[in-house]
């Protein structure tokens, strides 16, 4: 008896992960089609964070004080980028306000990084635990509230380079 219930346990589990996720239909008044100035503003946060998260990504591979500061000033130039992309872009009024946790979390971790950065310099700072300090899982999901428009970002862990999923 006790084997026919787990099959059917089992079984009922594949089901439910071979069944489609159904999505949530969009916030009122928003429209699944964006226009295109949300479209284009999407499509710059979107190019944006892809670059930011690929080297965000290979700071893990710092060996050297020297190799620690020069990934972090990469990711500093690159988070500066998304910053002023932010900054000279005005979000279209349905991304108003995801658009503004989006500016307020890159400045963030733009002071993050740059608090990084001045300990790295320190000659006898712990480098590699240091380079390991600036978090970018806040930035994603403030980036997952644009990117995901008009559905919603859900923390992942471990499945996503971003760090969420559209739902």
């Amino acid at each position: 008896m006790a084997g026919v219930v787990a099959v059917l346990l089992i079984g009922a589990l594949v089901v439910s992960r071979m069944t489609a996720h159904t999505v949530p239909a969009p916030p009122a008044g928003a429209t699944t089609t964006p226009d295109a100035a949300t479209a284009t503003y999407i499509a710059m946060v979107n190019s944006d964070m892809n670059t930011l998260d690929f080297q965000f990504g290979k700071r893990y591979d710092c060996k050297t004080r020297a190799v620690c500061i020069d990934e972090l000033q990469q990711i500093n130039t690159v988070a500066g980028k998304l910053l002023r992309d932010l900054s000279a872009a005005a979000p279209p009024p349905g991304l108003a306000g995801a658009g503004g946790r989006l500016k307020n979390a890159a400045q963030q971790f733009v002071d993050q990084v740059g608090a990084t950065l001045l300990v790295l310099q320190r000659p006898d700072s712990e480098y590699i635990t240091a380079s390991a300090v600036p978090e970018i899982h806040d930035l994603d999901l403030a980036a997952g509230g644009v990117i995901c428009w008009p559905a919603t970002p859900v923390p992942v862990w471990g499945e996503s380079t971003t760090g969420y999923t559209c739902h």
